[in-house]
């Protein structure tokens, strides 16, 4: 008994190639767009880092707001003199521990 052959099939198949019988100019040729969309991408990239730089460089962007004034608040020097006291109390103690070490067991004598 012999089935019918469809010609869809035949052109189906033909879509999905062995690598042996992929050709040279085949390869030759993506390797050739991959390597001109690396070129023109690196080129851009060029470009607009170059473009960039002469940006920030005449001061077209990133600028500061300087006309707008902040309000900072007056420091508190009751607050202010409570943390530096605190401060000289700790240097103080660490001091005195450096001075007089703790005795300590040291157990790989």
């Amino acid at each position: 008994m012999k089935f019918p052959s469809f010609s869809f099939f035949k052109q189906q198949n033909s879509f999905f190639v062995k690598k042996d019988e992929l050709s040279f100019v085949q390869q030759e040729k993506h390797w050739r767009l991959i390597i001109i969309y690396m070129f023109v991408g690196g080129i851009s990239v060029g470009i607009f880092s170059a473009y960039l730089f002469w940006e920030i460089n005449n001061d077209g962007i990133f600028q500061a707001d300087t006309s707008t004034t902040s309000y900072t608040e007056p420091i508190n020097r009751d607050k202010l003199n409570n943390v530096l006291d605190y401060f000289d109390q700790k240097n103080k103690k660490s001091a005195a521990i450096l001075a007089n070490p703790p005795k300590v067991v040291d157990p790989s004598r």
